[in-house]
């Protein structure tokens, strides 16, 4: 009986240290091929002017649906908040990682910045990113449109406090590159619960090609080794999503800074509480069997 135990006991921890390894917990993903997916799963919160993002039916990744944007001047900065479920970074070590392809086009041209692509997480299920976000409290990382030349992008985080009246912004040192126009890109981007004023801001931009068959290259990163990736939160007004344990995953992208559709996004939560269950079941079951 004791070696059935102690092999049926060595299983079970293999099993919990490859949850640990290589299992989070629960993505969801949207995929925006059926109708209504981006009204059902995302809260899309402008400042009353109407939203700025539409499903099409063709055009995505292996021709299926995706998401436009409109073509003109984003004044109202949309944010499209998933509501679906609510994720925590109440303490240390919670984290959650966000993704979704673009399509680029060329950018505008205009004399001044947009995102290509952002993603962050918000305080709150009606917040948005960016400028006149009211008293959300947000931190994110985004790809922005280059002026100098209309294929040019850099990589830069943001961040605001509720209280804020503007948002803190840093660019990341060496990190700009050209885009192909027709290329799809994955945007992906990590925040990490640190201390209670401190988030670890990771991710990377990725060339898929023109038909996202593939992985191609990394085209700009925000590394675990860059020391820009530690954000320091202490100098922000107000509350902060950090210590929150409710926050919500958003993206946002504008036409204009050479976004011409969105597919396949998805958000994973940090599988802290899926680790503690399966350990702690592990020393519930040797207590058992030992009695």
């Amino acid at each position: 009986m004791s070696l059935k135990t102690n092999e049926f006991t060595v299983g079970l921890l293999a099993t919990c240290i490859g949850l640990l390894v290589t299992t989070p917990t629960r993505a969801d993903l949207v995929d925006y091929n059926n109708p209504g997916d981006l009204n059902t799963n995302f809260a899309l919160n402008h400042d009353g002017a109407g939203n700025r993002y539409g499903e099409v039916n063709v055009g995505g990744i292996g021709n299926s649906g995706a998401v436009n944007s409109a073509g003109a001047i984003d004044a109202v900065h949309t944010t499209a908040l998933y509501d679906q479920r609510n994720f925590s970074l109440a303490g240390s070590g919670n984290s959650v990682t966000l993704s979704q392809f673009v399509m680029r086009q060329n950018d505008a041209g205009f004399p001044f910045e947009f995102s290509f692509q952002q993603l962050g997480v918000l305080q709150t299920s009606n917040g948005r990113l960016g400028t006149n976000s009211g008293s959300d409290s947000y931190v994110s990382l985004r790809v922005m449109s280059d002026t100098n030349v209309n294929t040019g992008v850099f990589l830069q985080t943001e961040v605001r406090g509720s209280a804020d009246t503007s948002r803190t912004q840093q660019n990341i040192t060496n990190q700009s590159a050209n885009l192909v126009a027709g290329n799809w890109y994955k945007f992906w981007a990590s925040f990490e619960n640190i201390s209670p004023t401190q988030v670890l801001i990771t991710g990377a931009l990725e060339d898929w090609g023109a038909d996202a068959s593939s992985f191609q290259s990394t085209v700009l990163s925000l590394p675990i080794s860059n020391s820009q990736s530690l954000v320091d939160l202490s100098g922000l007004s107000g509350n902060t999503v950090l210590g929150d344990t409710q926050v919500w995953g958003g993206w946002r992208g504008f036409n204009e800074g050479g976004a011409a559709l969105f597919d396949n996004f998805s958000v994973v939560p940090e599988p802290t509480t899926l680790i503690l269950m399966s350990i702690g079941g592990l020393m519930l079951l040797r207590r058992r069997r030992s009695a």
